[in-house]
């Protein structure tokens, strides 16, 4: 898989209502030409994330959606859930989290590579070096193996210091009740890790992580749709 930059000529910026319908036709409009390697929808106003539109975007194109809620008043709407065999805690050092890191990233390739795109690569790559020293996670363990990684790490945008929401998922299948188990003690962890915003980058197809996030009310700003 070619590595690219996501974030190297990302093409226009449009501030827009909320469409009742994400697809070709929208783009079009919006004359994204072919050469243009990205391009960003900014909403006039936020969305509910679990109210987010159909899209239908073109093949070979990604989806991200840019989503934030506040530290403190979050509230996991799913069943509570007992441990379920599952355990938390922080990393003892950065030698362990960049080990659950790179399982948690190598597990996400071989699930989504085909969709995520080979800018990933490049990006994993920098977050390892650039953000990761710099973060707060919370491991998630079954039998003593890592299951599941959250890290949060402090970015400042638009003059505001935000928890960007860096990691946020089991990395290996887990049953229905472990997955409770996770969600119910990921989102108690940034309920308290985080005082302020948090955002999140999610991809539209990764379903299980739009889901949880819509559980916990955060809600939609932002998308932007990338040619693979």
């Amino acid at each position: 898989m070619k590595k690219t930059s996501a974030f190297k000529n990302m093409g226009k910026i449009h501030k827009i209502a909320v469409p009742r319908v994400i697809d070709k036709a929208l783009l079009t409009a919006y004359g994204w030409s072919e050469e243009v390697p990205s391009v960003r929808f900014e909403f006039k106003k936020t969305l509910k994330l679990a109210k987010f539109p159909p899209a239908k975007i073109p093949a070979g194109c990604l989806l991200r959606l840019g989503a934030s809620a506040t530290g403190k008043k979050l509230g996991y709407s799913g069943k509570a859930a007992p441990a379920a065999g599952i355990e938390s805690r922080p990393p003892r050092n950065f030698a362990e989290l960049k080990r659950v890191n790179r399982l948690a990233h190598r597990a996400y390739l071989k699930e989504w590579g085909a969709k995520a795109g080979g800018f990933f690569l490049t990006e994993a790559k920098k977050y390892e070096t650039k953000y990761l020293p710099k973060t707060r996670s919370l491991i998630m363990f079954k039998k003593g193996k890592p299951v599941a990684l959250y890290s949060l790490f402090k970015y400042k945008e638009k003059g505001e210091v935000v928890d960007v929401v860096a990691w946020h998922c089991p990395f290996v299948r887990l049953s229905p009740a472990e997955v409770r188990s996770v969600w119910h003690q990921a989102s108690s962890w940034m309920n308290s890790a985080s005082k302020g915003r948090l955002v999140v980058g999610l991809d539209h197809f990764d379903k299980a992580s739009v889901r949880f996030f819509a559980g916990l009310g955060f809600k939609v700003d932002r998308i932007r749709i990338v040619r693979m």
